[in-house]
């Protein structure tokens, strides 16, 4: 890897956080880093950060949306997953059941019992 690649990369994360409502696949995150290929991307990103792409996009989506939902506990499914870059409401309980195993509501409920444990904490 040549010392501009590494840049490049590290320049990557930063575009995928500003980018993720566009960024659905790891081809279309290569093309808005403007990469050689995707392999390359792919293969090199792995090398430099010991972590795939595509995992590297499904866990700062899901971040993205406990965020959200921690910001704004009332956040409907429809807007939360316009805000993370899926498609619609069947996408969002899809990609929630298949990385937390649980759905939207089950989800909400979960992070505002955090909220308000955290509440009490510092009251």
């Amino acid at each position: 890897m040549r010392p501009g690649d590494k840049v490049l990369l590290l320049k990557s994360d930063i575009i995928l956080i500003a980018n993720l409502k566009k960024i659905h696949s790891v081809k279309e995150w290569a093309e808005l880093v403007e990469c050689k290929s995707t392999q390359w991307f792919a293969r090199n990103y792995f090398k430099c950060f010991h972590e795939r792409p595509k995992k590297v996009i499904n866990r700062i989506r899901l971040l993205r949306i406990y965020e959200l939902i921690y910001s704004d506990i009332e956040i409907s499914g429809y807007e939360l997953a316009w805000q993370v870059g899926l498609k619609d409401e069947k996408d969002l309980y899809d990609f929630l059941k298949y990385h937390t195993e649980m759905n939207f509501t089950e989800l909400k409920f979960f992070i505002e019992s955090i909220v308000k444990k955290d509440t009490q904490i510092s009251e």
